[in-house]
C-alpha cells in the first residue's frame, strides 16, 4: 500500500502528481498497489465525506477522502490531522484487510505508518521527497516527527544524495538513494527541425524557489537562445513582465501547465532543458528531458548533482545570473557534442520503473 502525505485530490489536482504517476507506472509493470490517502485541510470544510471514493484500477485501487481539520501549523493541529488520518487507513484495513507492506511518502505519512506498523506488525518503508529538509525550511516540530519515521521504517530511501545527507543529520541510520523514475515509452528520441536557433525549455511551477528570471536575464546577451516555458505559479506575472521590460516577447513563450503526454511532446522539440532552481532533492523534469534526448544546464542544488555528468549536461556550481549564463554561452559553443542517444541510455539505466523495483520491492 502506498500511504502518501501528498496525492492529487479535487481540491489540489497537482498535488503530488508524481506519486500517483509512478503507482500508475508500477501497476503497468505488475506490481499490486493500492492507495490510501486522505486529503486533510481547512479547505475541505464544505467536502467534509463521511465516506471513503473507491477508485478501481487493474493492479490496485485508489482509496481516497475529503476531511476537514484545523491547519498543521501548530502540535493541535497535527495531531488532529493525524487522528483523522489514521482513522481513514483502519477504514480500509477492515474493509479490504492488512497489506502487506506500506510506502509511505514524504515524513508526515512515515509518521501514520510508524502508527500503524506498531498497531498491526506491518513493515513499512519511507521514501523522502521534501526540499525543506535542503534548504531548512522544514519547521522544528516537523522536523520532531520526520525522526519518528527515519527511527522505525525498516528502509529509508531518499531521492538524491543532498536529501540523504540531510536526513542523515537528523538522525544516523543506513539511508539508501533510490531515485524516481519516469515512462521511457512516453518519454523517448523524436525527429527534429533543423534551425540556426537554440531552443531552450524550461519545466515547473513558476516559484520564487525555481529562478526562472535567471534564465531571462540571462538571455538578454544570447540572442541564438529561443525560451519555451512550461507551467504556472505565482511567478508568472513578474516573469511575463521581466520578459517584456527586456523586449525578448517574440523569444520567450509561457505554455502555462501541460499534461505529460504535451510535455514529452514539446521536449521532443527543444535542443536543451535548464533548470535554474536553487533547490531540490530531485528533478523529474531533468530525467524527462535526458530520456528525450536533452542535454541539461542547471545548478548543483541537492538533486542535479546526482543526475547529470559531462556527458549528459552542465552542472553550474556557483547560484548566480553570471554564471548560469556562462554555462548557456558555454553549451552554445559545444552544443553539437551531446549525443541524444547516449544521453537517453544513461538516463534509461538508472531511473526506470524497473531499476526501481528491483531496487526496493524484490
Amino acid at each position: 500500500m502506498i500511504l502518501p502525505a501528498w496525492y492529487p485530490s479535487e481540491r489540489s489536482p497537482d498535488n503530488g502528481d508524481f506519486v500517483k504517476y509512478q503507482v500508475k507506472l508500477l501497476r503497468e509493470a505488475g506490481i499490486n498497489v493500492d492507495v490510501a490517502y486522505a486529503d486533510i485541510s481547512v479547505y475541505n470544510v464544505k467536502r467534509n465525506q463521511k465516506e471513503a471514493i473507491v477508485n478501481q484500477y487493474k493492479n490496485g485501487i485508489d482509496y481516497l477522502i475529503n476531511k476537514w481539520s484545523i491547519p498543521r501549523n501548530n502540535k493541535a493541529g497535527l495531531i488532529a490531522w493525524r487522528k483523522l488520518y489514521i482513522h481513514h487507513i483502519e477504514n480500509y484495513i477492515n474493509t479490504y484487510g492488512l497489506p502487506d507492506l506500506i510506502h509511505a511518502h514524504v515524513y508526515l505519512a512515515a509518521w501514520i505508518a510508524a502508527y500503524i506498523k506498531d498497531r498491526y506488525d506491518i513493515p513499512f518503508y519511507y521514501t523522502e521527497h521534501y526540499s525543506g529538509f535542503i534548504d531548512g525550511s522544514i519547521a522544528a516540530a516537523h522536523r520532531e516527527i520526520a525522526e519518528i519515521g527515519l527511527q522505525n521504517a525498516q528502509r529509508v530511501f531518499a531521492v538524491g544524495s543532498g536529501l540523504r545527507d540531510a536526513l542523515e543529520e537528523i538522525h544516523q541510520r543506513k539511508i539508501d538513494i533510490v531515485p524516481n523514475f519516469i515512462d521511457f515509452d512516453l518519454f523517448r528520441l523524436q525527429p527534429k527541425e533543423t534551425t540556426d536557433q537554440i531552443r531552450a525549455i524550461t519545466i515547473g511551477s513558476l516559484i520564487e524557489r525555481k529562478q526562472i528570471n535567471h534564465i531571462v536575464k540571462a538571455m538578454v546577451n544570447l540572442p541564438a537562445y529561443t525560451l519555451t516555458i512550461i507551467g504556472d505559479g505565482p511567478e508568472r506575472a513578474s516573469l511575463e513582465n521581466l520578459v517584456r521590460q527586456y523586449g525578448m516577447k517574440d523569444r520567450i513563450h509561457f505554455l502555462g501547465p501541460l499534461c505529460q503526454e504535451e510535455v514529452a511532446n514539446e521536449l521532443s522539440q527543444h535542443d536543451v532543458l535548464l533548470h535554474p532552481s536553487r533547490a531540490e532533492t530531485f528533478g523529474i523534469t531533468l530525467i524527462e528531458a535526458m530520456a528525450s534526448g536533452l542535454p541539461v544546464i542547471a545548478y548543483q542544488n541537492g538533486g542535479s548533482q546526482d543526475i547529470i555528468t559531462p556527458e549528459t549536461g552542465i552542472l553550474v556550481e556557483a547560484i548566480n545570473v553570471e554564471a548560469f549564463k556562462e554555462a548557456m554561452n558555454l553549451f552554445q559553443k559545444d552544443q553539437y557534442k551531446y549525443d541524444p542517444e547516449h544521453i537517453r541510455r544513461h538516463a534509461a539505466g538508472k531511473y526506470s520503473v524497473e531499476f526501481f523495483i528491483a531496487d526496493c520491492y524484490r
